[in-house]
């Protein structure tokens, strides 16, 4: 059958009015929030000198004994620069655990490093950069006194 613009018309389904079972949770436990997978754990390395590298954060986890699956630290887009903090992903809660009770604190490149979990991102308001806040913009005035 084709739908009035000329596609083919399939029979729709809509998930959200479809039972759903009751030991499935489409929604994340509080634990799996803002992780990548189920399986990773990510961790916030705070306090880490401009001058380190991906590499560098990495090394030094591998040296304390935890093996990472990711390590990323954040950059200023116009410059290139670190922004002194930046995140790294370990493969078990138990793991990631000891690295934040035996590495936060501990001295990197010269800075005490801070390590804790990771939180979720904070939700995001509806527009792009520059929108809301700010004063309310009304029209000027003219130039001449009214009684």
């Amino acid at each position: 059958m084709l739908a009035p613009w000329g596609g083919l018309t399939r029979p729709t389904w809509n998930i959200l009015t479809e039972a759903v079972p009751s030991h499935f949770s489409i929604q994340p436990t509080e634990g799996e929030l803002g992780r990548r997978s189920p399986l990773l754990k990510k961790l916030y390395i705070g306090n880490i000198p401009y001058t380190c590298t991906d590499q560098d954060l990495s090394e030094w986890f591998t040296q304390a004994g935890y093996s990472t699956q990711s390590v990323t630290i954040l950059r200023d887009r116009a410059t290139g620069q670190s922004r002194g903090f930046g995140f790294v992903e370990i493969g078990n809660d138990e793991e990631a655990d000891r690295a934040i009770a035996s590495l936060n604190g501990k001295a990197f490149m010269g800075r005490a490093l801070v390590v804790n979990e990771a939180r979720p991102p904070a939700p995001r308001g509806p527009g792009g950069r520059g929108e809301g806040g700010g004063r309310e913009r009304r029209g000027g005035g003219g130039g001449r006194y009214r009684d």
